[in-house]
């Protein structure tokens, strides 16, 4: 990895969890001066704890050649900017992501991006997963590993990156040979500004392409704005544009029809609804997604990409199917920490057995009355359980006030055992889950514990 071109032996890293400690870290094993900083006492009492030179950036003597490697979560402009943004600008220090350091120490290799508001950390693992049959792939940025401890993989192997708006806004030298924007929903509007801001975001995914004479492939979705953009792309003469559509045909890309179908360019290659684990139009699109840069990007054939797809066994907490016993699967979709999440599950099964409830976001469970059909009964757990009872009683919908993860389980599993169609208890809690659990993962491990605990002799008669 060549890091030349960072003319001052001074780095800076600005916020402390775990991607700034390994940023830290690298810098430091190569011998350049790192001063470190979080907000935050007790990340700068451990640092310190573990010899990290924390200093306040105030007291650095900062100058144009140096640079900072910034937290993506840390406001960097605008009203809610960080005093040190302010001070490093007016230095000219480069304020930066660890992406972009990347980006420039391995100019030539293969970088695949994707953004989009949701669905950019199935599609990046899926297409991760299935380059990996073909070629040598690691995946990194908003997921997995920091990038700057990804290995360096040989001159025809791939690197995936998802690529939050954050980390867009501060990594100025990323040339993809691909990029993928999946979709835009409002999101992060409080640090973007608006909408237009927000937009403007995602859109430096499509700012710089390799000069290298390479094909440069941008996979766009066709919802509302994005439709928009791809128009804005395909005038710059950069890109290779390919649409790709859940909502209706696409003659020119690639596109799902009503009945699952996989359509490139009019040729059906596949069935979607035969992936054992993806299900549901967002799924669709991601797989859509994937399908589309493989295909033009590298040209594989399509039966192959679709053959190595279907070995994927899905992401930890997104609609994960723990198991399945006598008819019963047990789904794990503890990443739905909010209504419009919970929604893409309520519209993936039928029959389901569904819990809810933790602390409750703005707005609660609206909306996802339209799909109280597809659900045969509810258990409600954490702090919002009462409320959202009060809001089940209004569509005289059932349910249980299980209180308890483990309860909810139980409760629920009483009932779909006995019952005659294929069922699925769905723990998509529509929630966070700070009120009973560390984190979404915590409380989807939970549930995976106690769903694997389960036995056909478990049954109890529903009273």
């Amino acid at each position: 990895m060549d890091l030349s071109f960072l003319s001052s032996k001074r780095i800076g890293v600005m916020g402390l969890g775990k991607t700034g400690l390994t940023t830290a870290d690298f810098f430091i094993e190569r011998g350049f001066d790192v001063v470190v900083w979080d907000d935050a006492p007790d990340k700068r009492a451990d640092a310190i704890q573990k010899n990290y030179n924390v200093i306040d950036f105030h007291d650095v003597k900062w100058n144009a050649q140096d640079t900072v490697i910034w937290s993506p979560g840390i406001a960097h402009y605008g009203e809610h900017a960080h005093a040190f943004a302010e001070l490093l600008r007016a230095r000219g220090v480069a304020v930066v992501s660890d992406m972009d350091i990347f980006c420039r120490a391995l100019p030539h290799h293969d970088v695949i991006t994707i953004t989009g508001t949701n669905g950019k950390s199935t599609t990046t693992a899926l297409m991760t997963h299935t380059l990996k049959q073909f070629r040598a792939c690691e995946m990194g940025g908003n997921i997995g590993a920091p990038v700057l401890t990804l290995p360096t993989l040989p001159m025809d192997g791939t690197y995936v990156f998802e690529c939050s708006s954050y980390q867009l806004e501060l990594t100025p030298h990323l040339t993809p040979v691909a990029a993928v924007l999946l979709n835009i929903t409002p999101d992060h509007l409080a640090r973007h500004g608006d909408m237009a801001g927000y937009i403007a975001a995602k859109m430096k995914i499509f700012d710089h392409v390799r000069d290298d004479g390479a094909p440069h492939v941008a996979v766009i979705g066709q919802d509302t704005i994005t439709r928009d953009v791809a128009c804005v792309v395909s005038a710059r003469n950069q890109w290779n544009v390919i649409p790709i559509s859940v909502l209706g045909e696409m003659p020119d890309g690639v596109w799902v029809n009503d009945h699952g179908e996989l359509i490139d360019r009019g040729a059906g290659i596949c069935n979607l609804y035969d992936h054992p684990v993806l299900k549901g139009a967002h799924n669709f699109e991601n797989m859509a997604a994937v399908y589309a840069v493989i295909k033009n990007l590298y040209g594989y054939d399509g039966a192959v990409i679709w053959r190595a797809m279907l070995s994927f066994s899905g992401l930890p907490h997104r609609q994960f199917m723990v198991r399945e016993i006598n008819n019963v699967q047990f789904i794990n979709d503890s990443k739905a920490t909010n209504a419009n999440a919970t929604e893409k599950a309520l519209k993936s099964y039928n029959h389901i057995y569904w819990i809810a409830g933790g602390q409750a976001k703005e707005g609660g469970l609206t909306g996802l009355e339209q799909y109280f059909d597809r659900v045969v009964h509810t258990a409600l757990i954490g702090e919002a359980m009462d409320e959202f009872a009060h809001y089940l009683d209004q569509f005289h919908a059932p349910y249980t006030k299980s209180q308890t993860l483990e309860q909810a389980i139980n409760d629920l599993w009483v009932r779909a055992a006995q019952d005659h169609e294929p069922s699925v208890i769905l723990l998509s809690p529509a929630c966070a889950s700070f009120d009973q659990f560390r984190s979404f993962e915590h409380r989807g491990d939970v549930f995976e514990q106690y769903a694997h605990a389960i036995t056909p002799s478990s049954q109890k008669k529903v009273i």
